[in-house]
């Protein structure tokens, strides 16, 4: 589970910017009993260790080019940094190819400073905070806490001393294994997380293991809200269940669609038929079927895509990070595929998105500090911030506030002055 995710001098963000999932503390009245109740209790997620919550959803609104994509992707590039450090790390371009993508270019002295972040996770109900940061020639630093109590436990810091060109180490007592050994072969372009890992370091394992396997992002830059359905219709074809949760879905959501027939060909190749509910010459019921891949709606593929996406999400417990969630959907649709995930309570996987539908702003779908709003300065550095940091106006929506521009996050267009 994510608790909380920070970064700086990085794509758009020049100071540090933090983005969380611990949930506030929101309460709304009982119109039956006038009791105080948690608003939208299924929308968060129990963590009874430190009596709080986290987020089950959060979605991050903001104007074209504000930041609000570059989050998203900044929390991808550090999984897959440290997924590949081992592999890619003797490459002679690794670093400088990383922190050339990646640095923020808005101010000339971002260049000498290293791209930073931290991630507060949580892995078995116990909280870590693992910190890294890079420059063009070398990890400038890492560290890794755990939160076993109040009281953090160091378990691994290194700094590059700048002045005596070495690296200085600390090790917590509790920390186990042939540290020292994994130390000596970690060199300026390797994580020690991930040495450690490789080298069967328990506690690195554990936390190498969250970000290999629980962070995932669907987006694409060059087609914005792309999803693919080959992997659900794949699914569909092995599984009685999954295509019956995909036909119950569908049957919510109001399509014609009652059955599949689905066909694996030479070379992994599908063919697709789906059924429709149809009238019949003689004006009874009958069916009709359709070439899937041809026929159906770009529409009706996209809502099957996410729903799979959002099944394989959901019975992972991933960390799943989208893209402009909702693009060729009507809102009403992205709204079901939204509080399935809030009614799904045996999941601890979590949804952070991007999206320009206001009409998803609502106060039934999202508590304020699931909404967040990215805003560019006028240098071009991102800011982020929660609606829960406003005092919100009592009888005005969300939606209308928002395109007001009470809370910042939307296009702002210059008269033309004529000189």
């Amino acid at each position: 589970m994510l608790l909380y995710f920070k970064t700086s001098n990085n794509l758009s963000f020049n100071e540090e910017v933090t983005f969380s999932t611990i949930a506030g503390n929101y309460k709304v009245t009982n119109e039956l009993t006038g009791e105080r109740e948690d608003e939208l209790p299924q929308n968060v997620i129990p963590i009874e260790k430190y009596k709080v919550n986290a987020l089950r959803t959060s979605v991050i609104y903001g104007a074209n080019a504000s930041g609000k994509s570059n989050l998203l992707v900044a929390i991808l590039h550090a999984a897959l940094f440290i997924q590949d450090n081992f592999t890619k790390s003797n490459e002679p371009s690794y670093l400088s190819s990383n922190f050339e993508g990646f640095y923020n270019k808005n101010n000339a002295a971002n260049l000498s400073r290293p791209v930073t972040f931290s991630f507060g996770i949580l892995i078995n109900e116990v909280q870590f905070e693992y910190h890294f940061s890079y420059n063009n020639e070398r990890v400038v630093a890492e560290s890794l806490y755990e939160y076993r109590t109040q009281k953090p436990i160091e378990h691994f810091d290194r700094i590059f001393n700048e002045k005596k060109k070495i690296y200085e180490w600390r090790f917590s007592k509790y920390f186990t294994g042939e540290k020292e050994t994994v130390k000596n072969i970690t060199n300026q372009y390797t994580l020690y997380l991930t040495v450690g890992s490789v080298s069967k370091l328990s506690i690195c394992e554990q936390v190498f293991k969250w970000f290999d396997s629980t962070v995932d992002g669907s987006f694409d830059i060059d087609h914005p809200g792309s999803i693919t359905d080959t992997v659900i219709l794949k699914g569909m074809s092995e599984s009685k269940f999954i295509k019956e949760l995909v036909l119950e879905q569908l049957k919510i959501a109001d399509f014609s669609i009652i059955d599949f027939e689905i066909e694996v060909e030479k070379e992994n190749e599908l063919r697709v038929t789906t059924i429709h509910k149809s009238i019949g010459i003689d004006g009874n019921d009958s069916t009709a079927r359709f070439d899937y891949f041809r026929e159906e709606s770009i529409g009706t593929r996209r809502f099957i895509g996410w729903l799979g996406f959002l099944i394989s999400m959901m019975a992972g417990g991933k960390v799943v990070l989208i893209d402009e969630f909702g693009t060729s959907m009507h809102s009403l649709l992205s709204k079901h595929l939204l509080q399935n995930i809030n009614g799904f309570a045996k999941s601890k996987a979590q949804l952070i998105f991007t999206t320009h539908d206001t009409n998803l702003m609502t106060r039934e779908l999202f508590r304020p500090d699931q909404i967040w709003i990215a805003e560019k300065d006028s240098f071009g550095n991102s800011k982020l911030f929660p609606l829960s940091e406003f005092k919100l106006l009592k009888g005005k929506d969300l939606k209308t506030t928002y395109m007001q521009g009470l809370y910042g996050g939307i296009p702002h267009f210059k008269t033309k002055v004529d000189e």
